[in-house]
């Protein structure tokens, strides 16, 4: 019912730009959307079932986002180097420099002696400033993160949506494991694997 209402309305002028979004009730096409599609800017399909109504402030219905794996070098820690609370991660640019990537969700606990055990001081250089814009992390400008710098040598697997825009995932990426058979200059700038994940 709410759905043909719609319809009918977006068959009148509306303002440019205003359109009903597709919907479909094969799960074929719904995950050649997901799959398909993150280029366009699409960072899931929204799910529902056939027989529930809208209802205003619930949680009838469920996003679905498009997942991916991809690798990142660690560049700094919040907390410290023995124990280490959230990673900075970087991905190396066209141009060959290791940019700020994001900050991630909190470290399991169990993965944080893991990660301290690869992790060493940087040497005179660092390719980042000691205190980074708030807004590289996908949050509204506030007052610059300090954080403790590493040395750019350890490669981790991270669990990351579509939304990857001007070098850095605008939400935070999940730890997934330490990559001990890569290497920095390992890291490719692709597109990652997808797969989806319920939010």
């Amino acid at each position: 019912m709410r759905r043909a209402l719609l319809e009918e309305l977006l068959t009148r002028r509306l303002p440019h730009g205003l359109v009903l979004m597709p919907m479909s009730t094969e799960p074929a096409v719904a995950r050649a959307w997901l799959l398909n599609h993150s280029d366009a800017g699409i960072e899931g399909v929204v799910a529902k079932r056939l027989d529930h109504v809208y209802r205003p402030g619930g949680r009838m219905w469920r996003k679905v986002r498009t997942r991916f794996t991809a690798e990142a070098v660690v560049g700094g820690v919040l907390g410290t180097l023995v124990q280490p609370e959230a990673l900075i991660v970087g991905r190396t640019d066209y141009r060959g420099r290791l940019r700020v990537a994001g900050r991630t969700s909190p470290l399991p606990r169990a993965a944080r002696d893991d990660i301290a055990a690869v992790l060493t001081a940087p040497g005179t250089e660092h390719p980042w400033p000691p205190a980074i814009a708030s807004s590289r992390f996908g949050q509204r400008p506030s007052e610059p993160v300090t954080y403790v710098q590493v040395a750019p040598t350890t490669v981790v697997e991270l669990d990351v949506d579509t939304a990857f825009e001007d070098h850095r995932w605008r939400h935070p990426p999940r730890f997934i494991r330490v990559r001990r058979d890569l290497w920095p200059s390992d890291v490719s700038i692709a597109p990652p694997v997808s797969r989806s994940s319920s939010a």
